[in-house]
């Protein structure tokens, strides 16, 4: 069979990637004085008094900068920034990225086994990227790199050995290439604890009133919009401090307003699968979009659990979200009609699946990385549930019972691991439920904000 021509040609492609961009990515800083901060040359002087030190060869024991700040604040913006002026070659971390080989591609036998797979071999993974760094460095000697660590989650258990690669990275005497960490605030912890010697911080702070201000009035007018100062405060009062999901949230408030759809915006796909809008089928929803489905895939994984107020009907979507997966990534050929039809059977999982959900409210939409939420697993060993601490608008307490199918499950919080786990007095209870349905484990952000968020939609 010949293969199929592609009907798009270069400038509709451009128009198409255009319509379901990210303003936050459109709009991103190109020179420092566009950069989300008060005193717009402080910080990058600050960045690059660090960089002249970690890139000096006698400067051994001393090459990792840890960047931290609230959630939107311009950490990875700032190092981009100033790598790109300054001609400073960036090599990011990755995992979710790495190639699986030939051999490794029918290895698993199911979607589950290939996240064990994945947090089994973190470690290994960034030991390899830093080997590879380190003979880049070798070669390119007399040129700037930096490794970026940005935002990565640390499985766990692997914490250790993380910091003990971190360790014996810092301390070679060999000249290698600077690491850039950059955390969230969640993993300021880590760094608190000097689990790391002999590194260098630089504290970034939430971004101010006045230059959420001049952002939206530097962007308004490129989509020609008239920036009042009603609409300033209003999406400031939503979005403080964070200038990506300001920027997201005026994106979307903007095209879900326009009343136009004959196309979809990516925030307006979204919002009809997680409404269960039914007004098209998802098949349609994709066409008429335009947008990558595997990005649409990706953000509804991580935005889904918001709009359900039932384990059960979760549960049995997340079971679709597996299969997807699974046939996205092991896709025949890149198979376009392949890859949407598989993103089509999650979304349709959505709208069918979920017969309990919340009322309509607003919701903070979070950015699609699924390695912040990990999907479920079968232990027959030591089955136990893991929610958030919070569901259907009750607290959990010390004991509790939380119904799974056509069974009662007796569960106990516990507030160090932010888990359920089935009470060891229930033993013969829990034996004889899983021989039912075995209760497999689905493991959330500790977040209990639900922080991975850079973009907001409403309910029309």
């Amino acid at each position: 069979m010949p293969p199929r021509k592609n009907l798009l040609n270069s400038q509709q492609k451009t128009k198409i990637q255009a319509h379901s961009q990210l303003w936050a990515e459109r709009y991103a800083p190109t020179t420092i004085d566009e950069l989300p901060f008060y005193e717009v040359k402080k910080k990058p002087r600050e960045l690059r008094d660090l960089f002249a030190i970690v890139f000096n060869q006698q400067n051994a024991y001393k090459r990792i900068i840890v960047i931290q700040g609230p959630y939107g604040s311009g950490k990875t913006t700032l190092v981009k920034t100033i790598c790109k002026i300054d001609s400073i070659k960036i090599l990011e971390f990755s995992p979710d990225n790495e190639i699986v080989s030939d051999s490794q591609m029918f290895e698993f036998d199911s979607f589950e086994d290939e996240r064990k797979h994945y947090r089994s071999n973190f470690i290994p993974t960034l030991s390899s990227f830093l080997s590879r760094a380190q003979l880049s460095c070798v070669q390119n000697f007399d040129k700037r790199h930096i490794l970026l660590l940005d935002n990565i989650l640390i499985p766990d258990g692997c914490e250790n050995n993380f910091f003990e690669l971190l360790r014996l990275y810092n301390i070679s005497p060999e000249f290698r290439y600077p690491i850039i960490w950059i955390i969230d605030p969640t993993q300021n912890k880590f760094v608190d604890d000097n689990r790391i010697s002999g590194i260098f911080r630089l504290q970034i702070k939430a971004t101010p009133p006045t230059v959420m201000k001049r952002v939206l009035k530097r962007v308004g007018p490129q989509e020609g919009i008239r920036v009042t100062n009603e609409l300033m405060e209003a999406l400031m009062a939503d979005n403080i401090g964070d200038i990506r999901l300001l920027m997201n949230h005026f994106q979307f408030t903007r095209q879900f307003s326009s009343g136009s759809y004959d196309s979809l915006t990516f925030f307006q796909a979204i919002g009809e699968i997680l409404y269960q809008k039914k007004k098209r089928s998802p098949e349609n929803i994709i066409k008429v979009s335009r947008t990558d489905p595997k990005r649409l895939f990706n953000t509804l994984f991580e935005n889904a659990v918001d709009f359900y107020t039932d384990i059960g009907d979760y549960a049995d979507t997340v079971d679709y979200f597996s299969i997807s997966d699974t046939m996205i990534t092991f896709g025949w050929n890149e198979d376009d009609d392949f890859i949407a039809n598989s993103v089509a059977l999650s979304m349709r999982a959505i709208v069918e699946l979920n017969q309990h959900p919340p009322p309509v409210t607003f919701h903070a939409l979070k950015q699609g990385f699924k390695s912040s939420l990990k999907m479920r697993y079968t232990d027959p060993q030591e089955p136990f549930l893991c929610w958030p601490k919070e569901w259907m608008g009750k607290k959990v307490d010390d004991m509790e019972r939380i119904v799974y199918g056509d069974g009662e499950i007796p569960v106990k919080y516990i507030p160090e691991t932010n888990k359920l786990v089935v009470t060891p007095k229930e033993k013969e209870e829990e034996r004889l439920f899983m021989e039912e349905d075995p209760i497999e484990e689905v493991t959330f952000s500790d977040d209990d904000n639900y922080q991975y968020q850079n973009g907001n939609f409403l309910s029309d």
